[in-house]
Order: C-alpha cells, then sequence, then structure tokens
C-alpha cells in the first residue's frame, strides 16, 4: 500500500473464504488500498483470508434485507467510510 491511497477497493462479504483469494489478488492490481467488510454471520474462514491479503479488514453485524440502499449494505460501507476514509486523503 503506498502512503496516501489513490485508489481503494472496498468489499463487504460474508462465507467466501474459498473465492476471496483470487478476488483480492486481482483487486491488488487495480487499487492500492483494500478494505474488507466481513459479515459477523459468515461461518467460514473469510475473515482470516481477508487479514492475509487486504489492507483493513472489519467485521459487521448485518441487518435487514440485502439489496441497493438496504440497512445491511448501508451498514457495512458507513463502517467503511468511518474506518477509511481520512480527512487528509480528501482532495
Amino acid at each position: 500500500m503506498t502512503a496516501t491511497p489513490t485508489l481503494s477497493l472496498c468489499i463487504l462479504t460474508k462465507d467466501s473464504a474459498s473465492r476471496l483469494p483470487e478476488l483480492l489478488a486481482h483487486g491488488r492490481t487495480l487499487a492500492d488500498e483494500i478494505v474488507v467488510g466481513v459479515d459477523r454471520a459468515s461461518s467460514d474462514a473469510t475473515f482470516d483470508v481477508a487479514a492475509r491479503h487486504a489492507d483493513v479488514v472489519f467485521r459487521f453485524e448485518a441487518t435487514g434485507l440485502v439489496g441497493p440502499g438496504s440497512p445491511r449494505r448501508s451498514s457495512g460501507i458507513a463502517t467503511i467510510l468511518q474506518r477509511s476514509v481520512r480527512s487528509d486523503r480528501l482532495a
């Protein structure tokens, strides 16, 4: 990761340990920072895989239905923004 990321890849995921390494490896070719939010209900090794490959990893609790604008998605996105975006990164 560079000192000041120019592009951050942010992913919310659950039970994706088998697919995550390939996704994050490809993502690394596009972005210089990878942020992964892992659903607390994930029952496989998703968090451990993310921790090995991402720059920032956190757990979030999904609530509500999945879909654009849903409380579940909005909760994870809000957490990403709170943990990743700092005023010194804003241009």
